[in-house]
């Protein structure tokens, strides 16, 4: 590993709107550059000299290579986790070319995102459902099955998807502006975008309906 097989990644980075695919150990291979550099360092006694100087110039070089190299992939990364959790899509070939760092850091940014996603869209009111019509009435159903919770589909019925609710969740405002209480076991309409961050989470189960 030299300098100048660092400075090709970084290269490689920024004419790349995706990351690239780099070793495993490019980071304990940089470390040991570094390590060698230091030694050669400490035997150096006069620093004014072109090897003294050449020697610090490299690995301060170095350094920064490596930094620029994280700098760079923490963007794609962080930019690949607000993509999963706003479209429900990430390229899987990305997810591969990831260090297990780089992976460990975007599951947390992505699962990070969800929480904070669902607490701002949460809302503590005293909400009340309107009155409950004869055409709105909910058909009774197995008590096993739960209770079954008025769907709000639009009349096109694009943009939504029906869920079983898998355990208890606080009050929350969808993304189509409706407030919703809902409970282990109820089955529901809601935007597909909160859906997909429920079942994701395994807080709910999709359901398909056959036409």
């Amino acid at each position: 590993m030299e300098l100048e097989d660092l400075r090709l990644i970084v290269f490689n980075e920024r004419e790349s709107g995706k990351l690239s695919d780099i070793q495993q150990d490019i980071f304990s291979q940089g470390r040991k550059l570094l390590d060698g550099l230091y030694r050669e360092a400490r035997s150096i006694d006069n620093f004014l000299t072109d090897r003294g100087r050449n020697v610090l110039n490299e690995s301060l070089s170095v350094e920064e290579t490596l930094q620029e190299i994280v700098h760079l992939r923490s963007k794609k990364i962080l930019k690949l986790a607000v993509n999963q959790t706003e479209n429900s899509y990430v390229d899987r070939d990305e997810i591969k070319r990831m260090l297990p760092a780089e992976r460990a850091m975007f599951e947390e940014i992505s699962a990070a995102i969800d929480r904070c996603r669902l607490e701002l869209l949460a809302v503590e009111s005293a909400w009340e459902p309107a009155a409950e019509t004869e055409d709105d009435a909910v058909p009774e159903t197995p008590a096993e099955h739960g209770p079954v919770v008025q769907l709000h589909a639009p009349e096109n019925g694009s943009g939504y998807a029906v869920v079983r609710i898998l355990e208890d969740i606080d009050s929350f405002m969808g993304i189509d502006g409706r407030i919703y209480n809902l409970k282990k076991e109820d089955l529901i309409t809601l935007p597909e975008k909160n859906a997909a961050v429920l079942v994701e989470r395994n807080i709910a189960l999709n359901i398909r309906i056959s036409k």
